[in-house]
């Protein structure tokens, strides 16, 4: 599977969730069950300075959704209110049990900032 590009644009101090349902080649659910997630932002593929960071550990950010398909990320009002850059960019990957590592979704990754506080 080649991950799919998105920018991302998430709007400081508001509620933000992305819900992403993953299919095989042959259009069928991809089964999450015993899988992790994880997804980090960064000032540049190879920076070092990192924005954020959430993987599927519990209140890590992501919910995998076992026989759906589904991946749902979700960040608070508050917690995009903390987001002080404007501009990065992200990866998402999951991994199975085996410890099979596939990137399902990469970008830019916006954040549009808060003016009513």
């Amino acid at each position: 599977m080649t991950a799919a590009n998105y920018e991302i644009t998430v709007e400081a101090g508001t509620t933000w969730q992305l819900v992403l349902t993953l299919y095989d080649s042959s259009n069928a659910l991809i089964d999450l069950t015993n899988y992790s997630a994880r997804m980090m932002v960064r000032d540049s593929p190879t920076g070092n300075v990192t924005y954020m960071s959430l993987t599927t550990v519990a209140l890590g950010g992501i919910t995998l959704g076992g026989v759906a398909g589904t991946i749902t990320i979700d960040r608070s009002a508050t917690q995009t209110s903390a987001l002080k850059f404007t501009a990065g960019v992200y990866d998402l990957e999951i991994q199975s049990s085996t410890g099979e590592v596939t990137r399902v979704l990469q970008g830019d990754f916006i954040v549009s900032p808060e003016v009513t506080r």
